[in-house]
């Protein structure tokens, strides 16, 4: 399968780059502007005694010297092109109330510039929750060689009248330090078979580069040749079974590309022929499946904003509040600049690892303790690792009751269960 994203990421210029970034910074200030009705968006950098709104991209003041974690004394924000001429500002906090920022955020904020030098902030607004928006659906969808998704990236599975969609989660990686059989694997295929769930859902990393021996290429045969046998082993588990396997690769993965997004695995056709019900998906992916919207991101966005975020608020959930910014800036990962560890495309990233529809379901893999949030009518969830180290982690289960969902008009996501469980 060609690349879908990228095929000239070497050779990128800055000029692409500052256009994506500059264009998404000026359609979230139009919008801000229009959702709470400013008359009179201000330059960041004049000076003003009065109180004034300003708009623009929230960034540290040391990110060039000591990387992007903000604290309440080095943030400061870059105004756009048309309102701001690109300027920028240090920002005093210690006059709002309540805040949550991060690098790459895009927010509107009131406040005054006596001197031109700090702007002294009083309230803090992001945009709002993303909402239907088919302009920036992401276009592998019709790209992919699937019959089964269709070109808008829904796909109808068969089930009884009043039965609940049942989905299991797992995220790799899938092999213990020094080995790479898939003993571990087996034992998880095995207990989903056994439950015959609707959606199986696999994230990356498959071949795991920090892995000792896959890091290391200490192995007898190639990665391809692994990888292909471990999709064999997945696929003849569930032959001649109503499962649909949903596999997406990780940025770790030894046979992707390190960036981010990341294409899908690179399968033979005869594979795609023979196994209806497997399917490959990009980096991160939104799919919907019977009616229900799903979001699912491999990359670990939620340990990085929580590293790189400075926070006042009344609550103490900076994992929820992780899942508010992604929703809220629309994007699966929304930080700027990205740490060290994470190479973004920026062109590919705006048409494919951006949020066009507020999911029913969000999955997002990390390394931090598994867990489930409920965020805006968002059922959000870390399902865990399988596999930490030499010793077995978890997987997830979700019951979805999608007749009761279809029917209830408040609450889009009545009635859906998940539930932890250790290997």
């Amino acid at each position: 399968m060609a690349h879908l994203f990228y095929e000239d990421y070497l050779y990128k210029k800055h000029k692409p780059k500052s256009d994506v970034l500059e264009r998404l910074l000026e359609i979230n200030e139009q919008q801000l502007v229009k959702m709470n009705e400013i008359h009179n968006l201000y330059n960041v950098s004049v000076p003003t005694q009065d109180d004034v709104w300003i708009c623009g991209r929230i960034f540290s003041e040391n990110a060039g010297s000591g990387g992007g974690k903000l604290t309440e004394h080095n943030v400061a924000i870059q105004g756009s092109y048309v309102c701001s001429n690109s300027h920028s500002i240090p920002l005093n906090l210690s006059h709002c109330n309540e805040y949550s920022l991060f690098p790459g955020q895009i927010v509107m904020i009131n406040g005054r510039n006596p001197d031109g030098k700090r702007f002294f902030c009083k309230e803090i607004i992001e945009p709002n929750f993303v909402q239907e928006n088919r302009q920036i659906k992401n276009e592998f969808k019709t790209e992919i060689v699937d019959s089964l998704i269709s070109e808008d990236g829904s796909i109808e599975i068969m089930m009884e009248p009043d039965e609940n969609m049942l989905c299991f989660v797992a995220s790799g990686p899938y092999m213990t330090t020094g080995s790479t059989d898939l003993n571990i694997l087996d034992q998880l295929l095995d207990i989903v078979k056994s439950k015959n769930p609707h959606i199986f859902i696999l994230l990356g990393p498959f071949l795991d580069l920090n892995h000792d021996l896959i890091g290391s290429g200490n192995i007898q045969t190639t990665f391809e040749e692994l990888l292909q046998n471990l999709f064999d082993h997945i696929a003849s588990k569930f032959v001649n079974t109503r499962t649909q396997v949903f596999i997406q690769p990780s940025v770790n993965d030894a046979t992707q590309e390190q960036i981010y997004p990341v294409n899908p695995f690179s399968i033979p056709t005869q594979f795609q022929r023979i196994h209806r019900n497997i399917h490959f998906l990009p980096e991160p992916s939104m799919i919907k499946i019977n009616g229900i919207q799903f979001a699912i991101t491999s990359t670990d966005v939620i340990k990085d904003l929580t590293s790189m975020a400075v926070s006042k608020s009344q609550s103490s959930d900076k994992l929820a509040r992780n899942f508010v910014h992604m929703l809220k800036q629309k994007s699966f990962y929304p930080i700027y600049p990205p740490p060290d560890h994470v190479c973004i495309d920026f062109e590919a990233w705006n048409n494919y690892a951006r949020i066009y529809s507020h999911p029913n379901i969000f999955i997002a893999v990390s390394d931090m303790a598994k867990f489930t949030k409920e965020v805006n009518n968002s059922v959000c969830l870390n399902p865990g690792r399988l596999v930490r180290g030499t010793a077995t982690g978890a997987y997830a289960q979700i019951s979805i009751p999608i007749k009761k969902i279809q029917e209830s008009e408040q609450n889009k996501n009545s009635g859906i269960e998940v539930t932890f469980n250790k290997l």
